[in-house]
């Protein structure tokens, strides 16, 4: 297993890096789309850029399709690792679906947040478009929100991959894994043995499924399969 875990923490650890690589074009699409918006609405000033942003803010197209060509090629690459691995086992399972998308409507809502931080902070500086525009663009526009959605979801495919086969092989306990705990959660089970049941019934505080996020958003943790 040891073997396999390796290659899918390097597709991880890559994949976290070509996002990371792209923070600058990610900032650059939204502070795009806060100018189009801008202009296209004839907007007069930050208060009423604030009003309208709700109703018309997207997750820009060119951000998307980044985000979204990043995590289909991890998890392309992730499932091939473990299809290897239970192969090898001689464990006969159907075709899993165990996909996992980015959250572009949370995307959508952290960069919202963001920017209107960012836009309440600027009216109270009296600060007029052009100033705030220029200010925008020195910030981080909430752009690490996108690699850490897009870093859980390779995660999670990752988790839910396995555990389906898993599910299909009637294996059942799994091993709380990875490299010394930061999160109070983490530090709790890391080492630990669990059942899938006691896994569903655990509860990392993030809203997460801990099947698959284990600690959260961002968690580097896995679960190992306990194989007889």
């Amino acid at each position: 297993m040891y073997k396999y875990r390796q290659q899918l923490e390097y597709i991880k650890a890559s994949a976290r890096r070509e996002l990371e690589s792209n923070i600058k074009q990610f900032k650059s699409a939204i502070v795009r789309e806060l100018t189009y918006i801008y202009k296209n609405e004839n907007i007069k000033d930050l208060e009423e850029l604030k009003r309208v942003l709700r109703k018309q803010f997207q997750v820009p197209p060119a951000e998307y399709k980044i985000i979204d060509q990043i995590v289909s090629e991890s998890q392309a690459q992730i499932s091939g690792i473990w299809d290897e691995y239970f192969q090898k086992l001689g464990i006969d399972y159907e075709s899993v679906k165990a996909a996992q998308a980015v959250q572009f409507h949370q995307l959508r809502q952290d960069h919202l947040a963001a920017v209107e931080s960012a836009l309440d902070n600027a009216i109270r500086r009296g600060m007029d478009y052009k100033e705030f525009r220029a200010d925008l663009i020195k910030q981080n526009v909430a752009a690490s929100n996108a690699t850490t959605l897009a870093n859980t979801a390779i995660a999670q495919f990752d988790s839910a991959y396995m555990h389906e086969v898993c599910e299909q092989a009637g294996i059942e306990k799994f091993l709380y894994d990875g490299m010394p705990a930061q999160r109070p959660f983490c530090q709790q089970h890391l080492g630990h043995v669990y059942t899938t049941d006691e896994i569903l019934a655990m509860d990392n505080g993030q809203g997460l499924d801990v099947l698959t996020s284990l600690g959260g958003y961002n968690c580097v943790h896995f679960w190992t399969p306990i194989i007889d």
